[in-house]
Formats: structure tokens, sequence, C-alpha cells
């Protein structure tokens, strides 16, 4: 009989911090952590990695995907069995692992028990061993803690409990006289090389060519039966989503390049647009440009009907605005400011406000009633767009970002996370004189953080001076013959060396932007035809065809809206009959619904 659905955003209050833990093992907890993990004993801990190795056919209510998600953190999380203090636990975790490895799908605890039957283990055994597994699955779905949280207690454990050992070994040798203190700090050093490894880097895994044979053939076949399960996120940008070889996938790099101004902000924005759009979470850190204004343009740019400048030169166009156009020219009219220098300035407040109505005549509604609108409509959705700012052209470090996702990761885990862009980004580690060095570390720890974590890293870097000089000598229209490379990437030759893909901008006359593929490690490479995509500076919108998407936008010429509302008005007033029609359709000069004819009226299908 199925089980009711499981809640796995319920508010736990567990009691203090794990008892079974040292300070050392969760120094680096959030408070958050802390709260989800109660009293997380060692056998616990290590049942519920085995639980949550198991698949239930009886559990209800489990997003897509979840058993798969969790299964594939922990194959890429470096755990073994022999890390176990049980033994028997140690032997499922191990069992569980390997069958996912090959097979591409989770063992149930009856499956996993009818298994050890056809390999020797008798009846009775089976099902003792039916009933252990099904005791981890529970301790899975009565704790509710993520596997996570789970893997990075396991890995601080292990990596301190190793840490204990070869320290007591050194202790041991240094006073043994026939080792001695020269040659116990010798073996130690090189035991902490090969024993220790950052839990938070996870460990080395090996693999074996020939073995792992029938593992690569079911990935293979899972992959072509499955395609969505291995698709990586879409931008809603088509060139870029199939050049990438089906998205961008989780661990990652992709870096634009492009000269100043050449349109890098604007992409990348597009792109978060894109990918939120698309229901995936996104970070974007804007360093060069401040958040509230970066908010702005995704507003124009989701919107695609209003200009940036205006908004940002203070010409936001509001349904009252002809009202108080109207009251200023009368009271110019009746009772003017005496001052010249006020008359003036409330003269020119009137031609701001009347040049800013007619360059929104094709909008057909006011800014406000646009943004209002788009919110009410987006309002609730469950994915998220975020911004981090440290403030305009100001250097942030990647430990920053790291640890920012580390204190929102209870309510906000991204699978996109865009970088705007590299030459704002600190290095942990400086190296006097050697940009080039401390990219290379930036770049290796964007892509080694979103492995980790799962998101797919984005973000951008300049040409250098000398592809410049190339693309100013050979016009906008000939990148083959500027002969643009990875070497034309400006400070760092290692961002080229780190990065899965790099995508060049090239702008292009007649407001377009062509983009070419100099390194594709999953895709393809084109640096001379390249893909030509189209740009609206004034919307902050870049596409493969602006005008389909005008097309989805209103046309209503506003004034034409704003009489309409006026013979509304007049209805009123008369006691006429209302017209069912937008208040911002052209209405013609004495058009009621008494006169409209049958076949006039809308259909109230989709469509309309």
């Amino acid at each position: 009989m199925a089980t009711s659905p499981v809640d796995w955003d319920a508010d736990f209050k567990p009691p203090l911090p794990p008892k079974d833990l040292s300070p050392e093992d969760v120094k680096d907890f959030t408070p958050a952590e802390y709260k989800s993990i109660g009293q997380v004993e060692a056998d616990v801990l290590e049942a519920m990695l085995v639980g949550y190795l198991l698949h239930d056919e009886d559990i209800e209510g489990l997003p897509e995907g979840w058993e798969a998600r969790n299964a594939d953190v922990i194959a890429q999380s470096g755990i073994e069995g022999d890390w176990f203090e049980d033994s028997s636990l140690g032997e499922a975790f191990d069992l569980l692992l390997t069958w996912y490895r090959t097979r591409h799908h989770l063992l149930s605890a009856e499956d996993a028990a009818t298994h050890r039957r056809t390999t020797g283990m008798a009846k009775d055994k089976a099902a003792v061993y039916q009933s252990f597994l099904k005791g981890c699955q529970g301790a899975v779905f009565s704790r509710k803690i993520r596997i996570e949280i789970l893997v990075k207690m396991m890995c601080n454990r292990h990596f301190l409990k190793t840490t204990h050992e070869l320290f007591r070994r050194f202790t041991r040798d240094y006073s043994d006289e026939k080792v001695g203190p020269e040659r116990a700090l010798d073996q130690f050093k090189r035991a902490c090389v090969t024993r220790l490894s950052n839990p938070g880097q996870g460990a080395l895994r090996q693999y074996n060519w020939v073995a792992d044979y029938e593992s690569t053939i079911g990935w293979l076949k899972d992959m072509k039966r499955n395609p969505d399960k291995y698709r990586g996120f879409l931008c809603n940008i088509p060139t870029l989503d199939e050049r990438t070889n089906g998205g961008f996938r989780p661990g990652h790099l992709t870096v634009l390049v492009g000269r100043p101004g050449g349109y890098k902000t604007t992409l990348l924005l597009n792109m978060a647009y894109g990918f939120w759009s698309r229901g995936y979470n996104v970070l974007y850190a804007s360093l060069e440009m401040e958040a509230r204004l970066m908010e702005l343009k995704l507003w124009c740019r989701a919107t695609g009907r209003i200009d940036y400048s205006r908004l940002y030169g203070g010409k936001i166009t509001e349904p009252e605005d002809p009202r108080v156009i109207e009251e200023m020219r009368k009271r110019l009219s009746e009772d003017p400011p005496k001052d010249k220098k006020q008359r003036e300035d409330l003269e020119d407040k009137i031609l701001r406000m009347e040049d800013a109505l007619k360059a929104t005549e094709k909008q057909g509604k006011f800014d406000v009633e646009i943004l209002q609108e788009y919110e009410a409509s987006i309002k609730g959705k469950p994915n998220q767009l975020r911004i981090i700012n440290v403030g305009q052209s100001s250097k942030i470090k990647i430990s920053q970002i790291e640890r920012y996702l580390l204190e929102v990761e209870s309510a906000f885990r991204p699978q996109v996370v865009i970088v705007d862009y590299l030459s704002f980004v600190a290095s942990e580690n400086a190296y006097p004189d050697r940009r080039d060095l401390e990219l290379g570390d930036i770049c290796n720890y964007l892509r080694n953080l979103g492995e980790m974590r799962q998101f797919s890293v984005i973000t951008a870097a300049q040409f250098k001076r000398a592809a410049l000089e190339r693309i100013r000598k050979y016009g906008e229209g000939s990148p083959e013959k500027a002969q643009l490379g990875t070497d034309d990437i400006s400070e760092s030759h290692q961002i080229s060396a780190v990065a899965d893909t790099i995508i060049m901008l090239w702008p292009l006359a007649n407001h377009q932007l062509k983009i070419l593929f100099p390194k594709a490690r999953h895709g393809i490479v084109d640096t001379s035809e390249g893909k030509v995509l189209e740009v609206d500076d004034a919307r902050c919108l870049i596409s493969e065809d602006i005008q389909k998407l005008d097309g989805l936008t209103s046309q209503v010429d506003m004034f034409s809206g704003m009489s309409a509302v006026n013979e509304v008005g007049e209805m009123l007033k008369s006691g006429k009959a209302i017209p069912s029609m937008d208040p911002f359709e052209e209405m013609p000069s004495g058009a009621h619904m008494d006169d409209k004819k049958e076949d006039q009226i809308p259909a109230k299908d989709d469509d309309w």
C-alpha cells in the first residue's frame, strides 16, 4: 500500500548538533545544516547512505529523477564501503553502488535480496537482508536529511579519521629508534599526499577501461532511452543550445570573449533570462554593473517592449501622465510661475513627458502597466533568478560566492552560475605580476565548484589588443580573415586551457552579432562561418529572430487607446452600453455593441 507523499520542505526542529561529531567535523556547517541534521550517529549516517541507493515504488510525492540524482551525488563523492565502521553496511553500500554504476538504475530492497540469493545466500538470510535494507530506507524517509549534507559528513569523518591515524603512526615512528625522526617525517609527508584528499573537492576515483565496458554500454543505452536525463541546461538561444551539444552541462565552464562594448554582458543577461524562463535556478554575479541596473535591464528584456535608456533617464510612463501634462499646461496658461527658471523647468518637464509618451506610442500601454502585468504573470514562479553584487566594478573572490551558496542552499540551489566577468574576480592566492596564473586558478576553482555543486558556469573575458587590431583591420564582416583563436584571450592562455566551451563575439553592422566557437570540447569548432544573432540595444534583447518575438507583443497605438478610454467615459456619463473591448484597442468613433454584427465579436478561444 502506498504511503502518503513525502514533504521534504517540512520545518524540522531537531535537537542540538550531532553528538558523534567533533567541532572539526561541523565547523563549516551553516545554521540551516545544523537545523536539518539533528542527532546523527555513525550507524545512522551509514544506514542513510545505503538507503539513498535503494529504489522504493511505494513512496509517492518524490520529485521526478530524485532517486537518480541522489545516487549520482554519492557516485561522484568518492565514498567507498571500507570507510564504514559497520562492515555489513559497507558491503551493502558497495554492492548497490556498483549495480547503479553498471546499470544506471537502482535496486529495490526486494530485488537486492533476490540478487543475493542468486549469488548463494540462503533464503532465510536473504529475508533478514531485505529487512536490513528496508531499515536503511526507513532511516532516509524518517530523518529527511539531504544527501549533500550526509556526503559532507561522511567525507569529513573519513578525512579526520585518516588524519588521526596518520598522526598516531607518525608519533609512534618518531620515537622508534629503528625508524628515526627524519624517516618518520618523510613517511608522514608521503602518506599525507597519497592518503589525504580535500573532502570539499572530492576523492580521487579510479576507472578501468576494459573492465568498465558493461558500465559504459549501460550508460550509452540509458542516454539513448532517456535523453532528457542527460541533457544540459538550455538558454533558449537555439544556436548556443545546439552548439554545446544539448545544453550547458553541470561542471562545465563556458567563456564568452569580446571587445569592450561587444555585447558580452547583454548576451550573458539574455542567457540568464533564457535559463530562468526554462525553469532553472540562476545565480548572476554582476561585478561590472550595479545589481539594480541589471534588474532594470532584465525587466526590459523580459517584457521585450520597453526602452532601457529611456527608463534609466527617468522617463518611465504612467497612466496619469496625460492628466499631469494637462494640469501643468493649464498652470502655464492660467497661473505661470513668476520666476523665469521655474517656468523654464516646468516647460522642460512637459516636453520630456510628452517625448516619453510619443516614444511609447507603439507599446499600446504605459510602461508601468506593462511591468505590472508581466510581474503579475510570473509571480509565484518556483525557480529563481538571483543577482549578487559587491558594488560597481568591485572585485570578488570565488570563495565568497561559495560561502554565499552554502548560506542559502536550503532555499536556493542554482543550476547555472554566471560571473560577469573574469577581470573583476580576485584570486585566492596572489601571484605578483602573474595575472595569468591567477586567472588559471580562478577558472579551475569555478569549474571544480560547478562540478562539486552540480551547476554550469558561464563567464566572460576580453580580447587581446592584437586581436582587436586585426578586427579593426579586416572590418566588421570578415572574421575568417582575422583568424581569431583561443590564444587571442586577454590576460591568460590558461582560460582557454580550462574552459570547455569558448564563444567569441564579433559585432556586425545593422545591429547584428556573429558568434564563433574556437573551442567546443563537446560540440563543433567554428572559427569562420559562425552564426548571426540580432541585437536590440534599446530593449537589451539578443535573439535569432527579434521580429518573431515582436509579433508576440501588442502593437496597439497608445493614443488611440487613450481616445477609447475617453469615449468609454462619455458613454458612462450618457448611460450608453459599453462595448466589450480592450480599453487600449482602437475603437472606431460611434462603434457600440448594439451596432456590432454577431460575427464581429471575437471568439473566446485560447488565441483570444
